[in-house]
């Protein structure tokens, strides 16, 4: 898998957090509102680098795809835990 395939996927995912987390509810988020704007693409940062530093590490593509595949969705998982409910284990 070439790199910038896992760049993209990543990317992907950091936009759908932000969509999820941004839908209108009805209900004021107030000044916690910030926090759904910030924090997504916060990890989607945290994701590329890591995923860069694991493509320096090794040149496996199986474990490129893995790694780039798991960072998306736990990036999916922040934007469902901070849509629901931001008590949901591992989102802060």
């Amino acid at each position: 898998m070439k790199i910038y395939v896992g760049l993209i996927i990543i990317g992907i995912a950091t936009f759908l957090s932000l969509l999820i987390t941004n839908i209108p509810t009805g209900s004021d988020p107030g000044l916690g509102g910030l926090i759904l704007w910030f924090w997504p693409p916060i990890i989607g940062v945290a994701s590329t680098i890591t995923f860069l530093v694991i493509c320096a590490i090794t040149k496996n593509k199986k474990v490129r795809l893995l790694s780039s595949v798991l960072m998306s969705i736990y990036l999916v998982y922040v934007g469902v835990g901070l849509y629901v409910d931001k008590n949901w284990p591992l989102v802060y």
